[in-house]
């Protein structure tokens, strides 16, 4: 994902979460899922992009991935979240 150009990536959880155990990925952009639907004009610029979306375990972006589809984004929840992400990484 971090390597891929056509790819924004959303990590819906809240701000402290990204400093904490699990990590973020470099070049997020941070929306936590309560604020996401009132900021998607702020997403517009990317509706031609892919944008994953990613939280701790998958559930919060499984409920903004639907949202943002819903509204036109070519959205992908990325399954396990960053659990399973810093698991494929090592």
């Amino acid at each position: 994902m971090e390597s891929d150009n056509n790819l924004v990536i959303i990590d819906v959880r809240n701000p402290d979460e990204l400093v904490g155990g699990l990590g973020h990925i470099n070049g997020v952009i941070n929306i936590p899922v309560h604020e996401l639907e009132s900021r998607l004009s702020e997403l517009n610029k990317y509706k031609s992009k892919k944008i994953p979306i990613i939280c701790r375990s998958g559930n919060r972006s499984r409920y903004a991935t639907a949202m943002m589809n819903g509204n036109g984004f070519t959205a992908i929840n990325v399954k396990g979240g960053m659990r399973a992400y810093n698991k494929v990484k090592k």
